[in-house]
């Protein structure tokens, strides 16, 4: 069970913790009502849109947590945070640079020259079809 400490008791009522699997926490501020006052100590009334960014922000983490499927690194830069992270959730990385540093001894190199586009959209096809899905995210920096 995850502890919350926070400065007010009242404020116990406005958290909602969902339980992860994976010990993963995203602290989301989300205010679901108007203040009674402008010192913000009682509720006021129920926030409609609250109510709507808290659902819209509920499901896109459902989103994103089911379809993080893997991390591809394109540099060799060092991120502690970034690796912790991709073994926590269990991702598999790809590396498309070249490296002769032992920074990354157990996960393969590829020789430094990205695939043709072409490639990559076969790829994303053969994964998609593979995960049974019509929709995909797609991030590209081509300097």
């Amino acid at each position: 069970a995850a502890h919350v400490s926070v400065p007010s008791h009242r404020l116990l009522n406005d958290i909602l913790v969902i339980p992860s699997s994976r010990r993963l926490y995203i602290l989301a501020i989300i205010p679901i009502h108007e203040s009674a006052d402008n010192q913000g100590f009682e509720c006021g009334r129920v926030d409609l849109n609250g109510f709507v960014r808290l659902a819209a922000f509920l499901d896109a983490l459902n989103q994103v947590m089911s379809d993080i499927v893997a991390m591809v690194r394109d540099d060799s830069s060092y991120l502690p945070n970034l690796d912790q992270l991709t073994r926590h959730l269990h991702l598999p990385t790809v590396n498309t640079f070249f490296s002769t540093r032992e920074q990354f001894p157990s996960q393969p190199l590829t020789t430094g020259t990205l695939p043709a586009i072409s490639s990559v959209l076969e790829v994303m096809l053969g994964l998609l079809e593979h995960t049974n899905s019509t929709c995909v995210s797609l991030l590209h920096d081509e300097l």
